[in-house]
């Protein structure tokens, strides 16, 4: 009998051993075309796994920290943008508080990154904002945590938000 998922995991592992592979040529060679090539083996691997599958948040995870090795490498934003996207799906699928860590980590490196006048700036400081409010909302719904550190998460997602209002023309929608 053909075993659809088990041919699509197979796909996966396969893509996998090549990205591995690349991965180590790249550490030798430091070559970009080898970088290029781990980040289309590594979204083969995450596009092959089921969405229901165990394996998926690893993949979104490990083709994260190549976009961020590649922002590194060639300081394009966007690759950090990438990779903010999949550590986010990461956290919508797992829900753990380690993974909306990584999310804030990488929206943090992608707004220093960012100069204030860039047009990209207040979008990508607006995402570090919902990051943040999503941490409030976690804390805040839980119990066990202390009152000064619900508070300090949600001040931080205010001071984020009021500098992204602030920024903000007057008739821009796109923040609202």
């Amino acid at each position: 009998l053909d075993d659809p998922r088990a041919d699509a995991v197979s796909r996966a592992q396969r893509w996998s051993n090549l990205g591995t592979a690349l991965a180590s040529r790249y550490e030798l060679t430091n070559d970009l075309a080898d970088l290029d090539a781990v980040i289309a083996a590594g979204q083969e691997v995450v596009d092959a796994i089921p969405a229901d599958h165990g394996g998926k948040a690893a993949a979104l995870a490990r083709l994260a920290t190549e976009f961020q090795r590649r922002f590194e490498r060639s300081g394009e934003l966007v690759d950090l943008d990438e990779a903010v996207r999949l550590l986010e799906i990461r956290y919508t699928r797992t829900e753990r508080m380690a993974d909306l860590d990584d999310v804030e980590q990488v929206a943090r490196q992608a707004v220093s990154a960012t100069r204030p006048g860039d047009q990209r700036y207040l979008d990508r400081l607006a995402h570090l904002g919902t990051c943040l409010r999503v941490r409030f909302l976690r804390l805040e719904a839980d119990p066990a945590t202390p009152m000064a550190a619900t508070l300090a998460a949600l001040d931080a997602a205010i001071d984020t938000d009021q500098e992204v209002a602030a920024g903000t023309p007057a008739g821009h929608a796109e923040y609202c």
